[in-house]
């Protein structure tokens, strides 16, 4: 009697330690981004306060304005 709550208790504790008030949606997008960490394709710069989604064709260009 006493092992099976004990054991309840733990896996409790340790869900709420990883998904605090998260809804599924966000928990998805926090395990998929350690695995699409290359940032060529899609990398957000932030310059001037501006935070963007940089596609490839967009790095292409700031590459030949850098030059």
């Amino acid at each position: 009697m006493s092992k099976k709550p004990a054991a309840k208790n733990r896996c409790i504790k340790s869900d709420s330690d990883h998904t605090h008030n998260v809804p599924a949606g966000k928990k998805k997008l926090k395990a998929k981004q350690p695995a699409a960490k290359p940032l060529k394709k899609n990398s957000t710069i932030h310059t001037a306060g501006l935070s963007q989604k940089i596609t490839a064709q967009t790095l292409l260009a700031l590459r030949r304005r850098a030059r």
